[in-house]
This record gives structure tokens, C-alpha cells and sequence, in this order.
């Protein structure tokens, strides 16, 4: 059966904000498959704000099982963010409370995580496969406890790219511009990844390989109001298994209002 898909970059805690997108697309474009890159969780200075961890994967949760009873198919791919929640190791950037942490855990297990996807001659993972790390048959299986100590390691194996003290990251940590496309796996030289954060999804050339980062709804923080700045438009993915094809899909992300319904998410208040 010949499908669409519609692959979307990291969440990190905006979840009820690009759904809505994403579904939108979906009936506009047709698409019956949609692949998350991961990263569903952590944001800049939401460390110790349980509330809004527990009500954006529950708006993701409840979202999937709605898609999934209407026929579509769901994915969701393993990040760099979500595995410390895993593997009960909670870092600098992830959530600082103690009964938030655990809470936050049983609702990622929730969605059925798995570190990569076959889509067709294109390798899907958060971060990409660089020379030297290969693919297993369980990355593209649900993961289970029996998995805790293969996410322990590849949440450990950190990039130079990216301050650790390997030569490249793991399939969840991988630099885009400084570990995958200058040290790409020639056995997988058609990836679809997230996690380094880009202005939009450039299906031009950009490298001699199909490399492609779609981490477009990223935002940066900032000390004065609104507090937020785009870094990417919030461009999507879309894949048509019928013509091979990829299509580079604009949203209307970058708005005041995108904004404005962040900041009263997140109980922020804009004087502005």
C-alpha cells in the first residue's frame, strides 16, 4: 500500500502548539504515516515546571491514541532528551524534580519508543548514523526495559561536535553539520534527521549525500521579553511513497501568536 508520510522535527515541549499543525497538513496533504524525530521533552528554562512536562506529553499521548483509532500510523523516534528519563539519569537540562522525573519517564514509555525507522531507501533516526556506528535490528523495535542498558550507552556516546570525547555521537547525539555530514556512514548515506536545529528544510544540495535536517521548530531563549526567538520556520517533511519523492512542507510557525500561546503555556507573562 502506497502512503505519505509526514516526518516532524523536535517537540521539546511544544507539543500543543505543532500538533494542531501537523494534523492540519496531514488532512491537507493526505498523509497516513507521521514520523517524530524525538526530543519530546526539555526547553530552555522549564527545568523545574512538572506542570508543563506532564500536560504536553499528555496532549502528545492522548493525540497519538486519537490518530492511531482513526487508522494512521505513529512513530516515535528516540532523542538525546528522552533517554536520560529512560535510564532514571537525570541531567543539567532535564527536569529538576524528583516525582516529576518519574512521571515524565512512564509517559514516554507510553509512546512506544524506538530509535530508528526504515522509510523506504531513507534512515530515520534523531541524530544520524556517522561512520562507525552501525544499525541493529532492535534500533527499530519498541524499546523495553530489557533495552535500558543499549540506551545507556548510546545516550553516553556523546561527539566531539557536541563537547563529548568522541570522535562522532551516537545515532540520538550526532552533530549535523560537524559529526554526520563530515563523517557520514557510507553503508547509510540517506538519513532524515533532527536534533541540530536549522532555519528550514533545505532539500538543495547541501552535501555530496541525501542528508536531510528537519529540526525546524527550534527556539532559543532570551532574557527579555517575549523571551523566545524562532530559530527554525517550523517547515515539516513529506514523503510520497508513490512518486519517492520528498517535499518540503512550510507552516506559518513564526508568528507573535505562536509566541503568545507559548508564553501562556508556560505561564509566562508578556508585558510587551
Amino acid at each position: 500500500m502506497l502512503i505519505k508520510t509526514l516526518l516532524v522535527g523536535d517537540l521539546h515541549l511544544k507539543a500543543e502548539l505543532i500538533l494542531p499543525i501537523v494534523e492540519s497538513k496531514m488532512q491537507e496533504l493526505d498523509c497516513q504515516q507521521v514520523i517524530f524525530l524525538g526530543d519530546y521533552v526539555d526547553d530552555w528554562d522549564q527545568q523545574r515546571n512538572t506542570d508543563v512536562y506532564l500536560r504536553d506529553l499528555d496532549f502528545l499521548i492522548q493525540w497519538k491514541e486519537r490518530m492511531t483509532d482513526n487508522g494512521l500510523h505513529i512513530i516515535n523516534l528516540l532523542g538525546n532528551h528522552d533517554a536520560p528519563y529512560l535510564i532514571d539519569e537525570p541531567r543539567a537540562y532535564s527536569l529538576q524534580t524528583y516525582s516529576g522525573f518519574k512521571l515524565v519517564r512512564d509517559r514516554l514509555n507510553a509512546l512506544d519508543l524506538q530509535v530508528a525507522f526504515q522509510l523506504d531507501s531513507f534512515l530515520i533516526s534523531h541524530a544520524g548514523y556517522c561512520w562507525g556506528q552501525e544499525v541493529e535490528a532492535r534500533h527499530f523495535e519498541a524499546l523495553t526495559l530489557a533495552d535500558i542498558e543499549m540506551i545507556s550507552e548510546l545516550e553516553d556516546h556523546v561527539g566531539i561536535g557536541r563537547g563529548g570525547r568522541y570522535w562522532v555521537g551516537s545515532p540520538i547525539w550526532a552533530d549535523y553539520n560537524l559529526e554526520l555530514t563530515s563523517q557520514p556512514n557510507p553503508k547509510y548515506l540517506k538519513q532524515i534527521v533532527g536534533h541540530t536545529p536549522r532555519q528550514n528544510v533545505n532539500l538543495d544540495a547541501d552535501n555530496q549525500y541525501e542528508i536531510y535536517g528537519i529540526d525546524t521548530f527550534s527556539m532559543s531563549g532570551s532574557g527579555d521579553a517575549p523571551y523566545y526567538k524562532f530559530i527554525g520556520d517550523g517547515s515539516l517533511l513529506m514523503y510520497d511513497d508513490q512518486k519517492e519523492d520528498l517535499t518540503a512542507v512550510h507552516t506559518e510557525w513564526q508568528s507573535p501568536e505562536t509566541t503568545d500561546k507559548l508564553l501562556a503555556i508556560r505561564g509566562i507573562q508578556n508585558n510587551n
